[in-house]
């Protein structure tokens, strides 16, 4: 009868939560509704061109469709009990986190640390056209596409398009790492939004700042990961690059030769 009772009284209690949170999501939905509104009556006020408001108010509504889904989110985990705020997470970074190689390591600790890097990714939002990262720009982390497209662009003159990332792609794992530039498989390149996209973000300092409370071998496993993916490709890119330089000489031989 006693736990009967306790049972009655925690799923009580669980269950004003939820309804605090989602009373309080409510809430923030009507904010947000009145901030598109004002948005709106500020542009024609100015008499903003309609071409120009349209390009503004859909990047202001896919800002707030990412913030209602984060916001749920956190409302969600605050809501229910640790252990299955756990379980929650481990689900809801499956697709996210789990493929990367870098966090492909044997050890007893990788579920929880995966959990604690889920906790800290912040999603990030682009306009069409924008350049998320370039070579010439310090990277933050590793970067998840959550929506949209990016274009990957070869750090040259001729910007040439190397790649197209989609959903659930990645680049920066190197950055995590202590490298200084942005790069798609062992290629510098930059990462420009082909769409409005939003992007999952782990920062370098927050990455450190959860492996650091590990045991060091994790650290050395992630890196011996990276390595072992990674290192190949970039060889790999370095000999093409070569074998590039080579056949632009041999090109160049040729036309002199013609040419005398």
């Amino acid at each position: 009868m006693l736990m009967m009772y306790l049972g009655t009284l925690v799923f009580g209690t669980l269950l004003s939560e939820i309804q605090n949170a989602v009373s309080q999501l409510r809430r923030l939905v009507r904010s947000r509704g009145r901030l598109v509104q004002n948005i709106k009556d500020f542009l024609r006020d100015n008499e903003v061109p309609a071409y120009m408001e349209r390009k503004i108010l859909s990047f202001v509504h896919f800002e707030t469709s990412v913030r209602q889904r984060a916001d749920l989110r956190d409302m969600t985990l605050c809501s229910i009990p640790p252990e299955l705020a756990l379980q929650l997470q481990q689900f809801l970074h499956r697709d996210l986190l789990y493929p990367l190689p870098i966090f492909k390591i044997s050890h007893s600790a990788r579920e929880q640390l995966l959990v604690d890097l889920y906790a800290q990714l912040r999603e990030l939002t682009f306009c069409k056209g924008v350049a998320i990262q370039t070579v010439h720009e310090p990277g933050e982390g590793l970067y998840i596409v959550r929506h949209g497209t990016v274009r990957v662009v070869l750090s040259t003159d001729d910007d040439s398009t190397i790649s197209t990332l989609y959903p659930g792609e990645w680049w920066g794992e190197g950055l995590l790492l202590g490298s200084q530039k942005s790069s798609h498989h062992g290629v510098l390149a930059n990462f420009i939004a082909m769409t409005q996209v939003s992007c999952l973000v782990l920062k370098r300092s927050d990455f450190l700042d959860v492996v650091h409370c590990y045991p060091h071998e994790v650290l050395d496993l992630i890196e011996e990961a990276y390595e072992l993916h990674y290192e190949p490709l970039v060889n790999e890119s370095e000999f093409a690059e070569g074998n590039g330089d080579q056949c632009d000489r041999a090109e160049s031989g040729r036309g002199s030769t013609v040419a005398g």
